[in-house]
């Protein structure tokens, strides 16, 4: 509960920055294009272009480094006479699907998240450049779309879980059985019993 509550004001804190270095200019809400945009877009660059893949890859390593010593067991083998101990270290199937729907949606979710933190970085780099209208608007539509990429991300997981993983493709099959199609028999049956 502490790390919900510590969490959470750290976020707050950390944004408590857009409430003083925030404008509106033309109706539009955005940070300043002075010092501030540069170090806003470098800090969005790092805090949601570096910052998440990297963590998402460690506890991934992690994830899968703890799947395998789960793995490992000790059972006696019968030897003739004697008793040894046989170490078993393959993943299971099962542990090899689980692992590549998260190497999958590790890449999806870099893909698709590092664009935007790339279009600030550039705006950046070129706020002193005169740009034509053309341009601005070329630009304003390039960030317009890279926000749709990082939304599109979020409905895009259960398609890279199916795609991905025939176990995920059967655990999906039996739960629409089991749920939605056994409504239907059970509708079916209650409609030819009256």
């Amino acid at each position: 509960m502490r790390l919900i509550i510590g969490s959470f004001i750290f976020w707050c804190l950390m944004y408590i920055q857009v409430l003083v270095f925030y404008e509106i200019q033309d109706d539009i809400c955005s940070y300043r294009y002075d010092a501030y945009g540069i170090f806003f877009s470098i800090y969005l660059s790092i805090e949601s272009g570096i910052l998440p893949p990297l963590i998402m890859l460690i506890f991934g390593y992690l994830t899968i480094k703890n799947i395998r010593q789960s793995k490992r067991r000790i059972r006696p083998l019968a030897v003739v006479a004697a008793v040894r101990p046989a170490i078993f270290t393959g993943m299971s199937g099962k542990d090899l699907q689980y692992s590549k729907m998260l190497f999958n949606q590790i890449l999806l979710w870099t893909f698709l998240n590092t664009i935007n933190p790339c279009v600030l970085l550039y705006q950046t780099i070129t706020i002193n450049d005169t740009k034509s209208s053309f341009r601005l608007t070329v630009e304003t539509f390039v960030n317009n779309m890279t926000y749709m990429f990082i939304y599109l991300e979020f409905s895009l997981t259960f398609f890279v879980y199916t795609l991905s993983s025939s176990l995920f493709r059967y655990e999906f099959k039996q739960l629409i059985q089991k749920k939605i199609l056994h409504r239907f028999v059970s509708n079916a049956t209650v409609s030819n019993i009256t």
